[in-house]
């Protein structure tokens, strides 16, 4: 990405990680690195300069132990001074997303995931030899995690994105910064905020907003709903009241989704792929227990509770679902069905049913290895119909 300058931006998302930004004590982001590393090519002309350098001017040493014993030396020379943030996530951006980037280009993601577990390795031996002291590793991780999201490995790609989120936090509470941790670049991604331009991977996030999109109009169509993006967004991911590991799982899930129907030529009777989706199925079972459980109360009578606030004149009130072992005895056979019968009570309200859907889902992915081509083939229809049980969850539980 190049600005309206000819400069590439490469930091963490901010055109001022790479260009010229004045800090509080006067100096400027690039003063300090020619100071501290007095790189002899630059001249004494731009050294003097107030024009930012190109990017691309800067001397590359990827690989070998000149760049191990440079950020150690650069980390010592700044140790003591103020703003420590933005000086460890110039260094990152100016001597590692360079060659970064030349990977990822070339899509070669095992070498660019090692740029940056090169420099948590150099960052940890420092922080061991410099007791006390600490590196900022938001920036680390966070292209870390781009890079793991670029080769489709969505699993790692949100725990290093987590511990970009966690660095983040642990370095504004060292500090006593006072930026809202939803508003740094790992914060904006993992809450899906893709109106702020401190975000590098926006692209990333208006593909996914789009998808989740998709999800949210056909439950508002399907079931007749009137429920919205911006409600998702206001009642769910800008909800202040709902726990941040809530969210995440959440997001992790619709992410995992995605990836798993790019491919769909998986059989019915293929084991893996069932416990595959099975596991998916209870992940969201868990989110949705974690919504409608507000009193520690087990997820059958909260599972009761939420149906009964949908809907007062459900049958569901007539029965114990912690009694009803048929319900589980016949649930494969009822998720073949439209509509779920249960000792002699049918239920055939659309939104009931997914909501039995994903209670049934959730026990059985806790407690079975199974193959079973019904889950297999209509891996989508069930994915929405339980996702349709979370968003009305988000419609009634949240303020």
């Amino acid at each position: 990405m190049v600005d309206n300058e000819g400069f590439r931006v490469i930091g963490s998302s901010t055109k001022s990680m790479i260009n010229e930004t004045t800090l509080k004590d006067g100096t400027s982001t690039q003063d300090e690195y020619r100071l501290h590393l007095n790189y002899k090519d630059y001249s004494a002309e731009s050294a003097n300069s107030n024009k930012s350098l190109p990017v691309c001017s800067l001397p590359t040493s990827f690989g070998n132990k000149s760049l191990k014993e440079e950020s150690k030396l650069f980390f010592t020379s700044v140790k003591d001074k103020s703003e420590l943030w933005e000086k460890h996530d110039f260094h990152f951006s100016m001597r590692y997303t360079n060659r970064w980037q030349e990977y990822c280009s070339e899509n070669n993601y095992g070498d660019a995931e090692k740029v940056w577990e090169d420099a948590l390795n150099i960052s940890e031996e420092w922080e061991s030899e410099n007791k006390g002291h600490y590196i900022h590793k938001g920036t680390l991780f966070y292209f870390w995690a781009v890079t793991c999201f670029f080769k489709d490995d969505i699993e790692k790609a949100f725990m290093l994105m987590n511990q970009a989120y966690i660095e983040d936090l642990k370095t504004r509470d060292k500090l006593n910064r006072l930026e809202p941790i939803n508003e740094l670049p790992a914060g904006l991604f993992l809450f899906f905020n893709d109106k702020s331009d401190n975000q590098f991977f926006k692209y990333k996030l208006d593909e996914i907003k789009k998808f989740i999109g998709e999800l949210i109009n056909n439950y508002s169509s399907q079931r007749n709903r009137n429920f919205k993006y911006e409600d998702f967004e206001n009642k769910f991911l800008r909800n202040n009241s709902i726990d941040t590991e809530i969210k995440f799982n959440f997001n992790l899930c619709i992410f995992k989704y995605k990836k798993l129907i790019k491919k769909s030529f998986f059989s019915g009777e293929n084991t893996v792929t069932t416990n595959i989706y099975l596991d998916l199925f209870f992940q969201l079972g868990k989110v949705l227990d974690l919504l409608i459980n507000k009193y520690g109360n087990g997820f059958d009578d909260s599972i009761k509770s939420f149906i009964m606030k949908y809907n007062p004149n459900s049958t569901i009130d007539k029965l114990n679902l912690k009694k009803q072992h048929t319900f589980q005895l016949d649930f494969l056979k009822n998720i073949e069905n439209i509509q779920f019968s249960i000792d002699g009570y049918v239920f055939n309200i659309c939104l009931e049913t997914d909501i039995l859907l994903s209670f049934g889902f959730r026990n059985l992915g806790a407690h079975t290895i199974l193959t079973n081509r019904f889950i297999v083939e209509n891996f989508k229809e069930l994915f929405q119909r339980i996702i349709n049980s979370i968003f009305l969850a988000i419609e009634i539980y949240s303020s």
